[in-house]
């Protein structure tokens, strides 16, 4: 197979219509090649059916939030859940609590409407999350053992239902 500096000789001294048929065909059976590689690339990086799930369960928790929100485009959504999941490290579940926790917010509620930016923020929301379950706690009286009966009571009711007393 030619070179890119022999086909540019080539090009300039040679007439284009005396273009010998073999070499263009070498030509395009190359460029094939590497779409073909190109594609193979990107068919790893697609999203599983999980994903896809995932990405509408949120959309449900979304619309509970804002009845009027515009459905999404579900194949960035799921896109988006896969990065957090292959690159972050996260679960599909550990993905739907922090947003389902998020809409319980009043503050996170107006601001997280889709995964991207739940991936953007999530050391924030998980900190929040995690010290308001912590603020919880230490405010719940010490009374020994009904004391920590009621300290996680009080946890378990706030994973339930979030802020929204």
């Amino acid at each position: 197979m030619l070179s890119r500096e022999a086909l540019r000789q080539a090009a300039h001294s040679v007439p284009a219509v005396l273009v010998d048929s073999t070499q263009l065909l070498e030509l395009l059976d190359a460029v094939d090649q590497v779409k073909t590689k190109t594609k193979a690339a990107k068919s790893a990086r697609e999203t599983n059916p999980d994903d896809e799930r995932c990405a509408r369960w949120l959309f449900g928790v979304l619309v509970s939030a804002a009845p009027q929100s515009r459905e999404p485009n579900y194949t960035t959504w799921a896109n988006d859940v896969r990065l957090m999941r292959e690159r972050d490290g996260r679960t599909h579940r550990q993905i739907c609590e922090l947003f389902q926790w998020a809409h319980s917010d009043r503050f996170w509620t107006r601001n997280i409407h889709c995964p991207k930016t739940l991936r953007d923020k999530w050391g924030r929301l998980a900190q929040q999350r995690d010290g308001t379950v912590a603020s919880v706690l230490r405010t719940v009286p010490a009374l020994g053992k009904a004391g920590a009966a009621t300290a996680q009571n009080a946890a378990r009711w706030l994973e339930e239902h979030g802020n929204a007393a």
